[in-house]
Parts: structure tokens; C-alpha cells; sequence
């Protein structure tokens, strides 16, 4: 949570938003009770002053609650402010790329 600014935004699933920083917590917390197993990979970087958007390839596996599996994977879009500090929080985050 600490890669995350304090108004940021997160799309967990296609067309839905968990916009505070509690919403996007229990939506990973549910992965990581899944034991999901989360890889990214970076395509290509934007800069533009102290915003960045960061374009990656991303593959999720585990298992579900009910036992079945889970294999997912997408290209995702992320929106990074740069801090007063140098560092780079995210702003938004939507791992379903335009959708």
C-alpha cells in the first residue's frame, strides 16, 4: 500500500473502481489470501514532467475459494505522480489496460 498515493484509484475488475486506499487493501488482500501468484512485466514508460504512465503485460495465477483455478492475464496501465521526496506513487491503476 505504501506504492500508492492517498487518493488513489484501482479497477480490481472490469468496470469496477475501488477509489480509496481501504477498497484497494481488501481487494489484494483477496488475492493474496488466494496465494494468486502475480507477475508484470514493463512494456514502455510515458513521461510527461512529474507524471509517468507505465504501459505492462501482466499474468495472475491461483486458485479460487472454491478450488478452481485461476488464469489470468492482461496489459495494464498505471498513472505514477512524482513526490516532493523523488518518489513515485501511484495515482491510478488499471490493469485491464482501455477497458
Amino acid at each position: 500500500m505504501a506504492l500508492y498515493e492517498k487518493e488513489a484509484c484501482f479497477s480490481p475488475r472490469r468496470g469496477e473502481i475501488d477509489d480509496d486506499l481501504a477498497s484497494i487493501r481488501r481487494s489484494f488482500q483477496g488475492l493474496i489470501d488466494m496465494g494468486a501468484k502475480l507477475q508484470a512485466n514493463k512494456k514502455r514508460v510515458l513521461y510527461s514532467g512529474n507524471l509517468a504512465l507505465l504501459i505492462t503485460e501482466w499474468t495472475l495465477v491461483g486458485t479460487d475459494p472454491s478450488g478452481k483455478s485461476i488464469n489470468l492475464a492482461g496489459r495494464g496501465t498505471i498513472v505514477f505522480r512524482r513526490q516532493p521526496d523523488g518518489n513515485w506513487l501511484m495515482v491510478i491503476e488499471n490493469p485491464w489496460g482501455t477497458e
